[in-house]
């Protein structure tokens, strides 16, 4: 029996599709919004919009302002502060996990001080927003894959051949679409968590089980919360435009009846941070699947 588990980070997704990693997510964003321009999407405009505004705003606030006042008379010429994406990422979750939550008092008045994070000048309100949005191009940026066959057919015959688990902390499907289209990997039981809503599998899948399991440190692009109030997790089965990532395994492909210009949730999502949170029972099941492989 294979026992041998592969990990993977985001050079392997560089490698064969050219998606971007951290240092170029940023830049990566600034192309997608120029795409959605031209798509004449308005909501995702004005969301990627928003996000690079508050980008400025905190590059000023930490950079530029602050230089100046310590330096009086100097100007930043250039630099790499939007690289940091991981920074960026921890700067939203540190402050969005520990709220403050205060009491005041003015001329004898009290007042409950909520929604305030432990050290950004924002609102908690602010700062998930921003968070969605960057969600929101996260999803866009590596939804379009358009990976080297051939190449992942060379990684399959050398590494995928003699593994039993992938561990990997990628968004994007490429994977398990590849490992898919070639009967290795299967979506009810291949991530290591089954959704509670999930739907009816087509009958020529049945009996599939998954010879390679994908454990999905970070998270997914097709994981997405059942609603607003539980901490579980459904699947998203198509893209944009209808095409399913796994065409073929539900028995019913039901397609939408509408263009799509809304947002995507990712609030189930682990960013590429320094600090985790685990909001979600698939994540902790993920991570406890990782010891058993």
């Amino acid at each position: 029996m294979k026992t041998t588990c592969l990990v993977l980070g985001a050079g392997f997704s560089k490698s064969v599709a050219n998606l971007p990693v951290t240092n170029e997510m940023f830049k990566a964003f600034e192309k997608e919004i120029e795409n959605q321009r031209l798509l004449k999407n308005t909501i995702r405009i004005h969301r990627g919009e928003r996000l690079f505004d508050f980008l400025r705003t905190i590059e000023d606030d930490f950079l530029r302002s602050f230089n100046e006042r310590v330096d009086k008379g100097s100007k930043i010429l250039k630099s790499n502060y939007l690289e940091n994406f991981e920074g960026f990422c921890f700067f939203l979750d540190l402050n969005l996990a520990f709220e403050v939550h205060a009491l005041s008092e003015s001329n004898g008045v009290t007042a409950d001080l909520t929604g305030k994070p432990l050290f950004a000048n924002y609102t908690s309100t602010r700062l998930g927003e921003i968070r969605s949005y960057l969600g929101d191009y996260l999803y866009l940026t590596l939804i379009n894959d358009k990976p080297d066959k051939k190449l992942l057919d060379r990684i399959c015959e050398v590494f995928f051949n003699k593994c039993s688990a992938i561990i990997t902390f990628n968004y994007d499907l490429i994977l398990e679409k590849y490992l898919y289209e070639n009967k290795r990997w299967f979506p009810k039981d291949g991530y290591g968590f089954i959704p509670i809503d999930f739907p009816k599998v087509n009958q020529a899948y049945l009996n599939h089980l998954s010879p390679i399991k994908i454990l999905k440190m970070h998270g997914s692009l097709n994981w997405e919360p059942s609603s607003l109030y539980e901490s579980n997790f459904r699947f998203k089965w198509f893209d944009d435009d209808n095409n399913y990532f796994f065409p073929g395994y539900l028995e019913n492909e039901e397609k939408r009846n509408f263009q799509y210009q809304g947002a995507f949730s990712s609030d189930g999502w682990i960013l590429p941070s320094w600090i985790k949170q685990f909001s979600y029972n698939e994540i902790i099941k993920v991570y406890k699947n990782m010891g058993s492989d």
